[in-house]
């Protein structure tokens, strides 16, 4: 029906072109005639303010002749199917540059992902160095016990991590007991003036505890999506 609809808009407006009681409007005519020839042969670029040009010129030509008046008629339903097929085309851009988009957030997210977990792994590896140092040094010795018993729940913690390459299976309260007990490690060992240099891995060791857990706190809220 649409075709044919085009062949007889076409052909009536062509036989316009050379009549003289149409000479007022000639130029408007061409302009029509050579629209609706674009709706034949460029159907893919045409837009809506082609179609409601080409509406407007017909509804003017309609009214004013009289020999004119099937114009509207065979147009109408050309402009609804043109409009349907072009708000389809709109709606698969839309989605198209939708996915586009979900596919570049989710590649973005998965590389911020891959560089937490890359900096937790460093921040358990730089925790666990010094605890281990600590649990054999004899300036520690009066906390090895304790320092033992913390150094192995942390490694649990890391082996744990590099297998699930997530910290949510830690508590918060786990977490906050470990770093209560560093802390106080810290506040013993730190200016202890028997001490050399080794003090100073008691500072370490709360340094990179409070590291994991704001790194901890940063994966939750990514996993979240906040």
């Amino acid at each position: 029906m649409i075709e044919e609809n085009l062949q007889q808009l076409v052909t009536i407006l062509k036989n316009t072109l050379d009549k003289s009681e149409f000479n007022q409007d000639s130029e408007l005519l061409k302009e029509t005639y050579n629209k609706i020839n674009d709706l034949c042969s460029q159907k893919e670029t045409i837009t809506i303010s082609d179609l409601e040009l080409i509406d407007y010129n017909i509804k003017y030509l309609d009214q004013k002749y009289d020999s004119l008046n099937d114009l509207l008629y065979l147009y109408d339903p050309i402009q609804v199917s043109y409009k349907k097929e072009i708000h389809k085309k709109q709606v698969e851009e839309l989605r198209e540059e939708s996915r586009k988009k979900v596919n570049n957030m989710n590649n973005q997210n998965k590389k911020e992902s891959y560089k937490l977990i890359c900096e937790i792994q460093v921040a358990f590896a730089r925790l666990i160095g010094p605890l281990s140092i600590m649990s054999v040094l004899d300036s520690y010795e009066e906390k090895q016990c304790e320092i033992k018993d913390i150094l192995n729940t942390i490694t649990q913690w890391a082996a744990k991590f590099e297998l699930e390459q997530n910290l949510n299976f830690i508590t918060s309260k786990e977490l906050l007991n470990i770093y209560e007990r560093l802390e106080k490690l810290k506040d013993k060992f730190l200016f202890d003036n028997s001490l050399g240099n080794e003090s100073e891995l008691s500072d370490e060791i709360v340094i990179w505890m409070w590291e994991i857990m704001t790194l901890r706190k940063k994966q939750i809220e990514m996993k979240e999506g906040k």
